[in-house]
């Protein structure tokens, strides 16, 4: 079976930790970032099936990230 991976942005810590721990035990890959800057970088370096993203992060704005 194929793991499917996600990437979730934001900028609260809590938030990252709550989705890791619902969707980890469910058998998604994980992976959390916390600025647009990061989450670009990632993207790059992996391909997600599905990215979480908030729409305000301090960097970037959440829609502006799904441009890129």
């Amino acid at each position: 079976m194929v793991t499917k991976s996600i990437l979730i942005v934001d900028d609260d810590q809590g938030i990252l930790k709550s989705f890791k721990d619902i969707l980890e035990p469910e058998g998604y890959h994980v992976d959390t970032v916390t600025t647009g800057v990061e989450a670009v970088e990632k993207c790059k370096a992996h391909p997600y099936n599905l990215a979480i993203i908030d729409i305000k992060l301090r960097d970037v704005e959440g829609t502006d990230l799904l441009a890129r």
